[in-house]
């Protein structure tokens, strides 16, 4: 184990050495894109752990890849691709004269851009077109732009438009050299909708599980011995659950809180779990796959504070059953009927003919307004 540790931090001064070498050869480089553009592309794949590029019959990884543009007036013109590599990328490389912080630089860049997206849709309709089109200004930048439909559409700025543009000194940084890296070997793992899709299948396998432990008290396997635990314990057990599966939930969603405001205070399925083994998973994965996680959190949320407002009233209702012993006065315990769109108002302590007994100490009546759910809701934790 010690001496594979070695190994990769060896690996890593390496590879962190030799990016500063190929920062340090092209930065402030004059020569003209002829002289440049190969040699660049060269070293850089040198860098990656790339194989260079190199012309063969199928032409499909190569410097100079020949096209022919077709125009509306049925005429056609040749042209030919800076570097190409089949179901992967066209490069496009330049060497600007104007400064990187000038507008004539950023002109350049675009009109680089379309010449790129160009080629892309020149090429033979059965080789298809490549997901990425990489515009280079040598030894200052490298831009990327995506079209994942691979149909010949707008590229546009991947990650997005304030990332997509690579400085040389990013080259040492080992995330963009993974995503080149990616490029080259496998452009479709970058894709958005295919990570999505596997987020979302990671989710709906993690509320699956949930709900199986949530079903079996806890546990894994329900036994006669879990059937027989004291509510109480299958409560702790749940919420012990719970708190493992939220700590995975964060680490899917960066986003969600870090921390929890009342940790032990659980409700809804860790409360109340199904009464049919294995239908809260099968319900589970399909609402993950229907409406998103983030819309079934929102959803999870509002539930949860539904089932603690009945829980609260269902302890209310104890609490007066348990006191029927105390002295009782005879007052109406609904509130008054008001016309719709009126405040809420407590009602009134004179009695009505539809008294009813209650206890003395019952809880006094509280308008249920939607900020007094808010607020309720409050003592749930979030998800």
């Amino acid at each position: 184990m010690g001496a594979h540790n070695t190994a990769t931090g060896a690996s890593a001064l390496v590879d962190s050495a030799a990016a500063q070498d190929f920062i340090a050869r092209w930065s402030g480089t004059t020569a003209s894109e002829l002289a440049t553009a190969q040699s660049f592309v060269i070293d850089l794949c040198a860098l990656l752990g790339m194989a260079k590029p190199h012309p063969t019959p199928e032409q499909d990884y190569m410097f100079e890849r020949p096209v022919t543009f077709t125009h509306g007036d049925g005429s056609t013109s040749a042209g030919r691709i800076d570097c190409y590599r089949r179901g992967h990328f066209v490069l496009e490389a330049k060497k600007l004269k104007a400064g990187s912080h000038t507008k004539g630089f950023d002109d350049g860049l675009l009109r680089a851009r379309s010449q790129g997206e160009a080629y892309a849709r020149a090429l033979p309709a059965h080789e298809g077109r490549p997901p990425f089109v990489l515009v280079v200004d040598v030894g200052t930048v490298i831009e990327v732009y995506a079209e994942f439909s691979k149909t010949g559409g707008t590229y546009t700025p991947y990650p997005d438009p304030r990332s997509h543009r690579l400085q040389l000194a990013d080259l040492a940084r080992p995330e963009v050299q993974d995503r080149l890296r990616r490029i080259w070997q496998d452009p479709d793992s970058l894709n958005p909708a295919r990570i999505s899709a596997q987020v979302t299948r990671d989710v709906a396998a993690l509320l699956a599980q949930l709900a199986k432990s949530l079903e079996n008290g806890g546990n894994g396997v329900e036994s006669g011995h879990n059937r027989r635990r004291t509510d109480a314990h299958q409560s702790s057990a749940s919420s012990s659950c719970i708190g493992t599966y939220l700590t995975r939930f964060r680490r899917l969603f960066p986003c969600l809180p870090k921390t929890s405001s009342c940790p032990g205070q659980l409700s809804g399925p860790a409360a109340n779990p199904p009464r049919r083994p294995g239908h809260a998973a099968a319900h589970a994965a399909h609402s993950v796959g229907r409406h998103g996680p983030g819309r079934l959190l929102r959803r999870a949320g509002q539930r949860s504070a539904a089932l603690q407002l009945a829980s609260c009233s269902r302890a209310q209702s104890k609490t007066a059953t348990a006191c029927g012993s105390l002295p009782h006065r005879s007052t109406c315990s609904l509130p008054p009927r008001r016309p719709t769109g009126a405040r809420s108002s407590p009602p009134s302590s004179a009695p009505c003919s539809n008294a009813r007994s209650t206890p003395l100490n019952a809880t006094p009546w509280a308008p249920t307004t939607r900020s007094a759910a808010r607020a309720s809701s409050a003592w749930c934790c979030p998800l």
